[in-house]
């Protein structure tokens, strides 16, 4: 089924259900299937705007219009997310992944994850903001080379620790001996940038928009990563395990296209899907304003100049050191 139908389909969905189980079959031309036999798939995400396209899915109600029942489940960590697919606990990320951490994952065990979208920003042609700098509106710091003797936080895990120690790098610091980074769970980045715990904090969005909406905090540099390392610059992934796509690629083939069904409505009325970031993500609704477009790139989508994106990221992770060996990611990205 194309994705501009899917919408269509869960509308047949309710009307057919209010007339009774048998023609909800009759309607939908799938006699003798029951609700039961949906396929049940294990979602694993952080809270990041990256996932706003699957909260749409999962809110219009899109992946039951295509016979699969979506488990969600949240992490508070980036790499605990990963650790599910490692572990055979997870089936799906839906953007709202570390591409990083899964890049990570793949080198220590091959053969893991398929990558089918990528999350992030650019500056060109049309700016998307997915990552930034920010500092009290009251601090001096104007750009990472102020950051000589401060304090910078950053999240969790390896991915923004390394990307954090190749930018100050590039900056002209050392950033073993320069800057002290300081990691921060996300719901303690904006009270520690506004305390003086920290001089200054890189992270992504919705945490940028977020510690901005307080009136306390400005943005320093925006998407610094797109600056830095490549534009664009894709700090989320949608994932699939090999396990899955091996198992029933049909049903792969459902997803990217329930999730590319989710970009386009995204991209057609952000301001319309903006609150499910407060209902599945847990934004502050008084933040919600602050929220801009990000850039995504799923299924077919993806070409040359996206690829050599993520190119760029793997081989930076390989030149920081988090991984030992040279990945060429083009055999690792699926479209459909």
């Amino acid at each position: 089924m194309g994705v501009s139908n899917l919408l269509n389909r869960r509308k047949a969905i309710a009307r057919a259900a209010s007339l009774g189980g048998g023609a909800l079959f009759c309607t939908l031309g799938l006699p003798g299937k029951s609700a039961s036999a949906a396929e049940k798939v294990d979602f694993s995400w952080i809270s990041s705007s990256d996932g706003l396209p699957f909260f749409v899915a999962l809110e219009e109600k899109l992946f039951e219009a295509e016979g699969i029942e979506p488990v969600s489940n949240k992490f508070g960590s980036p790499a605990l997310v990963v650790d599910t697919f490692v572990s055979g606990r997870g089936d799906v990320g839906p953007g709202a992944v570390a591409a990083g951490i899964a890049l990570i994952a793949e080198s220590q065990f091959p053969g893991t994850v398929r990558f089918f979208g990528f999350a992030g920003g650019q500056v060109k042609p049309t700016l998307l903001v997915n990552n930034g700098l920010v500092a009290r509106k009251d601090s001096a710091i104007k750009d990472f080379w102020d950051l000589k003797g401060k304090r910078l936080g950053v999240v969790p895990g390896i991915q923004w620790k390394t990307i954090s120690r190749y930018i100050i790098r590039k900056a002209g610091l050392d950033p073993d001996k320069d800057v002290q980074s300081v990691a921060l769970a996300l719901p303690m980045q904006t009270q520690a940038v506004i305390s003086g715990n920290v001089d200054a904090l890189l992270t992504f969005e919705p945490m940028v928009s977020m510690a901005v909406a307080t009136g306390d905090v400005k943005v320093v540099v925006s998407n610094p990563c797109q600056r830095f390392i490549h534009d664009p610059f894709w700090g989320g992934a949608f994932v699939v395990t090999t396990k899955l796509l091996n198992k029933q690629p049909a049903v792969v083939d459902k997803i990217i296209n329930v999730l590319s069904e989710g970009t386009r409505l995204v991209r057609k009325d952000l301001d319309r899907y903006k609150p499910l970031l407060h209902k599945y993500a847990g934004m502050p609704e008084k933040t919600l304003p602050f929220i801009k477009p990000e850039l995504y790139r799923i299924g077919k989508e993806i070409d040359e100049r996206d690829i050599a994106g993520f190119q760029s990221f793997a081989d930076l992770l390989f030149e920081e050191g988090a991984i030992r060996k040279k990945l060429d990611v083009k055999p690792l990205i699926v479209s459909s």
